[in-house]
């Protein structure tokens, strides 16, 4: 979650979920939950391990700051957990557990994937063998048609973005990062200029509708 996003703002509203179901607690995660180290970093989001006091089940935490180049982005947030919420029955999505707020973070508390992130095997000098990479481009595939099914549309698709159960072996996929995702058709045609220059479709860059296909490219 480190690389850089294109993020025009243009039309912002479109697309975008308003309503939450998860309670939102006022409560310090602190207070149920013990912050293990960090995972990862973006430039308005860190991601941190941490493990349930009661239970001793790890999650991971993502710490959403709600005002961004001076503007209120809470809208945003809710918009990111509408979304995980809508997707909570594809096994291929990362699960939503709870969130928490503070004066200047929204706090989701989110399944843990220890695999970490599948971008550490396409760098890796250690090749997989090719019935576990069919699997994951097979498993990666029904999350996004499952996304798809709903008009939900990821906009971020990249290695970085879908990790894994586990580590050695390979587990199963989990998508995740839903803050540039979408809904299409609430709004007429959708028309924004975001996600990540390395990875972006050409129809994001020349301004043209955008279609579940922009999440194949």
């Amino acid at each position: 979650m480190s690389r850089r996003r294109l993020d025009s703002r243009s039309g912002l509203s479109a697309g975008l979920l308003g309503e939450t179901q998860t309670p939102i607690s006022s409560e310090p995660l602190e207070s149920g939950y013990e912050v293990t180290g960090e995972l990862g970093r973006g430039k308005f989001a860190v991601v941190k391990r941490c493990v349930e006091k009661t239970t001793g089940k790890v999650f991971a935490a993502k710490f959403l700051r709600k005002r961004r180049r001076g503007r209120d982005c809470r809208a945003e947030v809710i918009h990111e957990m509408a979304v995980l919420e809508m997707a909570r029955n594809n096994p291929r999505v990362v699960n939503l557990y709870g969130a928490h707020e503070t004066d200047h973070d929204v706090v989701l508390v989110l399944e843990y994937a220890a695999g970490g992130e599948i971008f550490d095997h396409c760098v890796s000098e250690e090749l997989l063998p090719e019935a576990q990479i069919t699997r994951l481009i097979r498993q990666t595939l029904e999350g996004v048609h499952h996304l798809h099914q709903s008009n939900l549309v990821h906009l971020d698709l990249k290695p970085q973005n879908i990790l894994l159960t586990s580590l050695s072996p390979p587990g199963d996929i989990k998508i995740v990062d839903f803050g540039l995702a979408r809904r299409l058709g609430s709004a007429g045609e959708l028309r924004e200029i975001l996600g990540t220059p390395e990875y972006v479709a050409p129809e994001v860059l020349n301004y043209e509708p955008i279609t579940t296909a922009t999440d194949l490219w």
